[in-house]
């Protein structure tokens, strides 16, 4: 978002985080940031200032967590899918003059070995605000899913990498 200006009043700056990875049967969206004015996420160039939180990797048998970028999955028998993103369009991509997506889906796991036989656990990589979290691969060496890429962001006249995704 460029050359937009807040109108005076006061306002809350809230910090959030990704959800958090700990075991269970449903995966939890993270918890989100964003400018608030009251109890309400101002909304400026029908954008609302709400950067939603990751959503957690998941624990063997299940699915990763929805979120601003979605968890990695984790594997049981054959695949366990990786989160969806629910951030939108909300990043300001200042080359094409358009708001891209601001968060991208979890990649897939595997309980899988190179075999196709039940082994080792491989999960898939959290999404990142610059790409899908990669999926577990099981052919030749196993691997966990790498996070997806997070975006260089110019806040503070300098420009540094934000929004990765988690490794699997």
């Amino acid at each position: 978002m460029v050359n937009q200006t807040l109108s005076a009043g006061s306002y809350t700056v809230e910090v959030g985080k990704g959800g958090a990875g700990t075991r269970g049967t449903n995966a939890n969206d993270g918890i989100s940031s964003g400018i608030k004015q009251g109890s309400s996420y101002v909304t400026l160039d029908g954008i609302t200032l709400e950067g939603k939180g990751g959503g957690r990797g998941a624990y063997v048998s299940y699915i990763g967590g929805n979120g601003g970028s979605g968890g990695g999955g984790g594997g049981q028998g054959t695949n366990t899918y990786g989160g969806t993103t629910t951030q939108g369009n909300t990043l300001w991509n200042k080359t094409t003059n358009t708001y891209q997506a601001g968060g991208h889906d979890g990649g897939n796991g595997s309980l899988l070995d190179w075999n196709g036989n039940v082994g080792s656990l491989t999960t898939g990589g959290g999404g990142g605000a610059g790409s899908v979290g990669a999926s577990s691969t099981t052919s030749g060496t196993l691997k966990c899913g790498d996070g997806g890429d997070g975006v260089f962001i110019d806040i503070t006249g300098t420009s540094l990498l934000y929004a990765t995704g988690g490794g699997g």
